[in-house]
């Protein structure tokens, strides 16, 4: 896009002004936590990967020995139906990067909400648990750092942007809570768990139905209301 606008990639690790691409905020993650992921990952059917961020063209590093068959076939799926960009390696110690804004692990349900609860517990990351949208079979847990949610990124950018005081925000899984927590006007999906369903102020249609414009569309109308009365 030509216009200036503001994106937040890995649920706000980073802040980036577009089109200029001027990084205004980021909370990266070390390497240091590696050794206690390895132990949290080892009996799973899954490993983590690392997302290099932004400033590395968003190259994922995955190690694939570590995955079971199945798990890696959908990985390798999903990799080919998002163009996302990963990079195979035997270490992450040959990693040519010394900080990163986030792991992500895949896995069945049961699977990613453990790993999750000993990501969080163990390593104080912000880890929600969300339904992989490429494959509902999934589910992906993004760790980040303990500050970094969706949330923050918007009290950050309100702060940053001169005369920000009212913010519409839409979400259809667990990571936009804390953001819809935040907002003036939380627009849920009506696919969303039941956690984003009860803070929600509107439900909108599925976004499979583009229900997002009706959702926005419903959050003015109510803006105008109250500027009105």
């Amino acid at each position: 896009l030509s216009i200036p606008y503001f994106f937040a990639i890995h649920n706000g690790a980073i802040i980036v002004e577009m089109p200029s691409r001027k990084i205004l905020a980021k909370k990266y993650l070390h390497p240091g936590i590696f050794q206690k992921l390895d132990d949290i990952c080892k009996d799973e059917p899954s490993d983590y990967a690392v997302y290099g961020g932004y400033e590395f063209d968003d190259v994922c590093y995955y190690r694939p020995e570590r995955y079971s068959p199945e798990t890696l076939s959908y990985l390798e799926r999903r990799v080919s139906g998002f163009r996302e960009k990963w990079v195979e390696v035997k270490s992450y110690e040959e990693l040519p990067i010394s900080n990163f804004p986030s792991i992500k692990c895949f896995g069945k349900k049961e699977s990613a909400e453990r790993m999750a609860e000993k990501i969080s517990s163990e390593l104080q990351l912000h880890a929600p648990v969300i339904r992989d949208p490429f494959d509902d079979n999934y589910y992906v847990v993004q760790g980040t750092h303990s500050k970094v949610d969706k949330g923050e990124a918007l009290l950050t950018l309100k702060s940053l942007i001169s005369g920000c005081d009212f913010t519409i925000a839409g979400g259809d899984d667990l990571n936009d809570v804390p953001m819809l927590e935040k907002a003036n006007i939380a627009i849920g999906m009506q696919t969303a768990p039941q956690q984003v369903l009860s803070i929600a102020d509107i439900i909108a249609p599925p976004a499979s139905d583009l229900g997002i414009i009706e959702g926005l569309q419903q959050a003015l109308e109510k803006t105008l209301k109250k500027e009105v009365s």
